[in-house]
C-alpha cells in the first residue's frame, strides 16, 4: 500500500482528532468479493507495525498481499482509495 504525500497530512489529522495513532487495514468480504476496509486504532504493543510514508499501519494477515497495489490519495480535499483489484459490480 502507498500513502501519497497529499494524503498523509489528512490521515494524520484524522488520527489525531480521534485520539488514534494507527491506520488498521483489513479485508472485508462483500457481495462482489473482498474489499479493502480501513479503520483507526491505538497500538496495543503486540501488533506488527509497518511505516507507510510516515504513517503507522497495521495490516491484517489477509490484507498484506491484497493491498500491494492500493494507493491512498487526496482529491478535492478528501481521501480516496485507488484499488485496481476492486470489484466493479
Amino acid at each position: 500500500m502507498k500513502i501519497t504525500n497529499k494524503a498523509k497530512p489528512i490521515i494524520e489529522k484524522i488520527l489525531e482528532e480521534n485520539n488514534c495513532d494507527t491506520l488498521l487495514v483489513n479485508i472485508m468480504q462483500g457481495c462482489c468479493g473482498p474489499s479493502v476496509f480501513l479503520t483507526m486504532g491505538t497500538l496495543q504493543g503486540s501488533e506488527e507495525v509497518t511505516n507507510v510514508n510516515g504513517v503507522s499501519v497495521v495490516f491484517s494477515p489477509e490484507a498484506i498481499e491484497r493491498t500491494k497495489e492500493v494507493v491512498i490519495d487526496e482529491k478535492d480535499g478528501k481521501l480516496v482509495l485507488e484499488d485496481a483489484l476492486a470489484s466493479n459490480c
